[in-house]
């Protein structure tokens, strides 16, 4: 199944939208990953293939962590279920 995630983002480093998002994708090697600032931090939004939704969301969020200085602090679905 394909699972849509928004993740707040906490950033250490204070790097911009993009530099987040180059992080994330050489790091880690997610592709298809989007982050935005707004008004009450960094988001990055993420489409993944996995198993199941729990799956999915601990994956991403371990992906994440993984960057140097970045931590994730809320995920919210984006999925209509």
């Amino acid at each position: 199944m394909i699972f849509s995630f928004e993740i707040l983002i906490y950033d250490e480093k204070k790097r911009t939208a993009d530099s987040i998002a180059i992080s994330i994708i050489c790091d880690v090697g997610r592709t298809g990953v989007v982050v935005k600032e707004k008004e009450d931090g960094m988001y990055a939004s993420v489409t993944i293939e996995g198993e199941s939704f729990i799956k999915s969301a601990f994956d991403i969020i371990d992906d994440i962590n993984t960057v140097d200085g970045l931590t994730c602090v809320m995920v919210n679905s984006l999925d209509d279920n």
